[in-house]
C-alpha cells in the first residue's frame, strides 16, 4: 500500500512517463510446476517443502551457472526473453484431516524502476533512477520460512505480504472471509553488493533500500550495497474459489512448510533474462500499456505481445512422495509439522524439512535467517549438532566492468564438513557465483511502497495498479 508522499511522487513520475517512459511495467507468468525441488537452498536434492514455480522451462533440482535458466527452451511468462525462474512455497488447506492443495495459478510480478545507488551527497533519487539490469547469475531469495510472528520494524517482514478480494495487502493471513483468490505479495532486494551473485544464506549479498531514504519498494541504496537493481514485487496467486474456500474463513490455509500464520512465506528468484541490455533500457523504451510499450512484444518470433501460458519443465521432477496432485494427502510433504504457537523448530541437514523441537517455547524469531537446510534454531541451553559432508562445490567467478560476463573462471574445491551446534545457525556452502561490477554511485527518490489490488487476471504491463 502506498503512502500519501509516494503516491504523490508516483503521480509525478506517470505524468512524466506519458511524454518519456513509465516506471513500472509486468511480467505475467503461468504455472510451471508444482514440485518438491529448491536449486538454490537445496540443489541436487529434494527441497524441505513444496514449491510452486513460474518461469522458464529449464527449472529442475541442480541449476549451476549462469547459463542453465537462460538457456531454457521456453517460458511460462508473457516476457519472450525472460527465462527467470520465480518460485514460493505452495499453498494448501486442510479438510477432515486431511491437505488438499489450492491451485496455484501463476504469478504477476511488476518489474520498477524504483530504486538508485548509493549516494553520500544525495538525500533522494533522480528521475528515472539509475536501476540495472540483473547480473549474469543471480540468485536471491526474499522472507524467512521459519517465521511466525511479524514485525513491523523490519524490512524482511514488511516485503512479504498477502492478499484477497479488495482488503488491502497485508502481513499474515487474512482474517476476515476469503475472495475468490488470494495471493502472496513478495517484494525482492533490490540493491546489490557489487560483487557476490550468490552468498551461503542467499540474502546477505542484496539488501533493501536504506530505510532513511526508502522502503522494501524503492528508495536509495545503503552503502554496503550501493548498486542499485530493478526492483521485483512478485505476486503468487491460488484460486480459493477452485478450492471450494470462498467466504470461508483462512483458519484452514497452511503452507507447505507448515506455516499456519502467513509468516512464513517467502519466494526464491534466479535471473535468466537472455538480454540485459534491452532489459535495462526495457522503461524508457515503454509508455503506456498494449502496443505503446515496446517491451511487451521484445524478442517474440513474429514481433506480437506475448502471452503467459501453463508448460510442464523439460526434466520431469523426481516423485518421493505424494504432494497432493492426485487428491488430497494424510501429511504435508518432507513431513512438516502444522505450526501451533509456541512451537520451535531444527531443520536437519538431510532433508531441510521442519521438525518440532518444542511447543512452549516462544516461536522462531523474525532474525532467524534459517531458510538453508542444516539450520538449527532452539529456544533453550540443550546442546545439539549435526554433521554433514557436502559434496566438492564448484564455484564460477564472472568477471565484468558493466554487469554483464566477460570472462569465467572454474574452480573445485574439496568436499566440506559443517557442524552445526546449538543456538548457531549455519548454513551450508552451496554453489557461490560472484560477479564483479563497478559501482558507480549517482544521483537518487525515497519511494513509496508497493501497490494494492487483487484479481484473477493479468495485469496490464506499464500499467501498475495502485
Amino acid at each position: 500500500m502506498y503512502s500519501p508522499v509516494a503516491l504523490t511522487l508516483l503521480s509525478v513520475l506517470s505524468s512524466a512517463a506519458s511524454v518519456q517512459a513509465i516506471v513500472a511495467w509486468t511480467v505475467n507468468c503461468g504455472v510451471l510446476s508444482i514440485q518438491r525441488s529448491d536449486p538454490i537452498v537445496n540443489p541436487g536434492g529434494p527441497s524441505g517443502h513444496v514449491h510452486a514455480i513460474s518461469g522458464g522451462t529449464a527449472f529442475q533440482r541442480l541449476m549451476p551457472g549462469a547459463d542453465t535458466t537462460i538457456n531454457a527452451k521456453q517460458t511460462t511468462c508473457d516476457k519472450f526473453t525472460d527465462r527467470s525462474n520465480y518460485w514460493a512455497p505452495q499453498l494448501y488447506h486442510q479438510k477432515n484431516g486431511m491437505f488438499e492443495l489450492v491451485p496455484y495459478t501463476g504469478v504477476n510480478s511488476y518489474y520498477k524502476n524504483y530504486t538508485c545507488s548509493y549516494n553520500p551527497n544525495a538525500k533522494y533519487c533522480p528521475t528515472p533512477t539509475d536501476a540495472r539490469a540483473f547480473p549474469p547469475g543471480l540468485r536471491m531469495l526474499a522472507g524467512d520460512p521459519l517465521r511466525r510472528t511479524y514485525d513491523a520494524s523490519i524490512q524482511s517482514n514488511q516485503a512479504i505480504l498477502w492478499e484477497t478480494g479488495n482488503t488491502g495487502e497485508k502481513p499474515g493471513f487474512p482474517t476476515g472471509p476469503l475472495a475468490d483468490r488470494i495471493q502472496a505479495n513478495i517484494r525482492f532486494p533490490s540493491c546489490w553488493d557489487g560483487v557476490n551473485i550468490d552468498s551461503p544464506d542467499h540474502k546477505s549479498h542484496v539488501a533493501y533500500p536504506d530505510p532513511a531514504k526508502g522502503d522494501t519498494a524503492g528508495g536509495m541504496c545503503p552503502e554496503s550495497h550501493p548498486v542499485a537493481l530493478i526492483s521485483i514485487g512478485a505476486e503468487f496467486g491460488f484460486s480459493t474459489q477452485q478450492a471450494g474456500l470462498t467466504g470461508q474463513s483462512a483458519s484452514t490455509l497452511v503452507l507447505s512448510n507448515g506455516d499456519t500464520t502467513g509468516y512464513g512465506a517467502h519466494a526464491d528468484f534466479i535471473q535468466g533474462w537472455q538480454n540485459s541490455e534491452a532489459l535495462e533500457n526495457s522503461f524508457a523504451n515503454c509508455n503506456g500499456i498494449g502496443s505503446a510499450c515496446a517491451w511487451n512484444s521484445f524478442g517474440t518470433p513474429d514481433g506480437t505481445m506475448g502471452t503467459k501460458k501453463d508448460l510442464v519443465p523439460e526434466v520431469a521432477p523426481p516423485v518421493e512422495e505424494e504432494i497432493g496432485l492426485n487428491g488430497p494427502i494424510a501429511k504435508l510433504p518432507g513431513n512438516n509439522p502444522v505450526y501451533t504457537p509456541g512451537m520451535t523448530y531444527s531443520t536437519p541437514a538431510a532433508t531441510g524439512s521442519l521438525v518440532p523441537v518444542s511447543s512452549g517455547a516462544a516461536a522462531p524469531s523474525a532474525a532467524s535467517s534459517s531458510h538453508a537446510a542444516g539450520a538449527v534454531s532452539s529456544a533453550g541451553g540443550s546442546s545439539t549438532a549435526i554433521i554433514k559432508t557436502l559434496p566438492p562445490t564448484t564455484l564460477q567467478t564472472v568477471a565484468s566492468s558493466s554487469g554483464t560476463a566477460s570472462s569465467s573462471i572454474i574452480k573445485t574445491l574439496p568436499p566440506t564438513t559443517l557442524v552445526t551446534s546449538a543456538k548457531v545457525i549455519k548454513t551450508g556452502a552451496p554453489t557461490t557465483l560472484q560477479t564483479k561490477a563497478a559501482a558507480s554511485p549517482s544521483t537518487a527518490p525515497a519511494l513509496g511502497n508497493g501497490h494494492n489490488h487483487n484479481d484473477d487476471d493479468d495485469d496490464d504491463a506499464c500499467a501498475p495498479k495502485f
